[in-house]
């Protein structure tokens, strides 16, 4: 199928945008306002409800890349060479970008080694590690596509789960940044990229999913305050276990939810075609978002600093506002 009939998936992945974006104006507020205060217990909500955006994106590439590969021959050279410089090019200059404002201000040495250890592994600012994990995905698809022409997408994912939740406990080194962490969010990706459209029937009334949604992140909420406090001590392995839990259940609710959202607004005719294109164009508007939002943090938090205001609370507001009302426009007028 087109990717340009899925507007659930333009939906979700502006949704995923401004997750990844609340997670990381949230990050201080959490750490940093006092525990179990109302204040706090505010910023962990919001954090916690975002926390699944990673795996949401993982979840579209697979998805989207399924979509299109899915019962045609796939020549790994000639998809590598198709799609991985769209991956690695904006990669690399970002990541250039980042290192030099961070070598400007002293904290980075200008160090080969550093500089080539920095782009592997995505560390010259704390968001790059999804693109490394992202690179790695795009890599491993021709042979997931033939295993899932082999066996079928069903088996593929139950294969691929199983490994994960293996490997749940083992420990590795950069693990954060390793596609095992977060396999079984593409491999649920290619699963229902062939099976939704038998799915429809459970996508309404599409509100009740999106409170599923909301009802996912206070189970995380819970365990944030759970792991704060130490009421009730977990293994490892079982935080683990709900974090993939708790992010698959994520996905399933959002998808559902904005299908059956598209349906609706199909079937009501909410939606001019000129707004679906602007919903498509912001969706691929995107990429952009994920990429520039730090620098506007750090501006917002320049701002506030000259202007003297201390409140973590409003630094966060600040940064939040200066993205939504300047980087998603901004962003948004770049594609045509």
């Amino acid at each position: 199928m087109a990717r340009k009939q899925y507007m659930s998936i333009h939906f979700m992945r502006i949704m995923a945008c401004l997750m990844v974006v609340l997670i990381h104006i949230t990050a201080t507020p959490v750490v940093s306002l006092m525990q179990n205060s109302s204040a706090q217990a505010f910023f962990v909500l919001i954090n916690q409800i975002a926390k699944p955006a990673v795996p949401i994106f993982i979840f579209i590439s697979g998805f989207l890349l399924h979509s299109i590969y899915r019962g045609k021959p796939l020549s790994p050279l000639e998809y590598w060479k198709k799609r991985l410089p769209k991956l690695i090019v904006p990669y690399v200059l970002w990541s250039l970008g980042y290192y030099f404002i961070y070598m400007k201000m002293g904290f980075y040495p200008l160090d080969a080694r550093f500089i080539l250890n920095g782009l592997l592994f995505g560390t010259f600012i704390y968001h790059l590690y999804f693109m490394v994990i992202i690179i790695q995905f795009y890599i491993l698809y021709p042979l997931l596509h033939y295993i899932a022409a082999k066996i079928g997408e069903k088996l593929t994912f139950l294969g691929i789960l199983t490994l994960q939740l293996a490997l749940i406990t083992v420990p590795f080194e950069w693990r954060d940044r390793l596609f095992i962490t977060y396999f079984s969010y593409f491999g649920l990706g290619l699963l229902l990229s062939v099976n939704l459209p038998q799915l429809k029937k459970i996508c309404k009334p599409y509100w009740l999913h999106f409170m599923a949604f909301l009802f996912v992140g206070g189970l995380n909420t819970c365990l944030f305050f759970n792991g704060q406090n130490g009421w009730f001590p977990l293994p490892s392995f079982m935080n683990s276990f709900f974090y993939v839990l708790f992010s698959a259940a994520s996905i399933l609710t959002l998808l559902f939810g904005f299908e059956g959202l598209t349906d609706h607004i199909a079937t009501r005719k909410i939606l001019s075609d000129q707004m679906r294109g602007r919903i498509r164009r912001l969706g691929d508007a995107t990429q952009l978002i994920y990429y520039a939002h730090p620098l506007f943090i750090m501006a917002s938090e320049f701002m506030m600093q000259q202007l003297g205001i201390q409140s973590i609370s409003l630094r966060a507001f600040s940064a939040l506002l200066t993205i939504l009302a300047v980087l998603f426009p901004a962003a948004y007028m770049t594609k045509r």
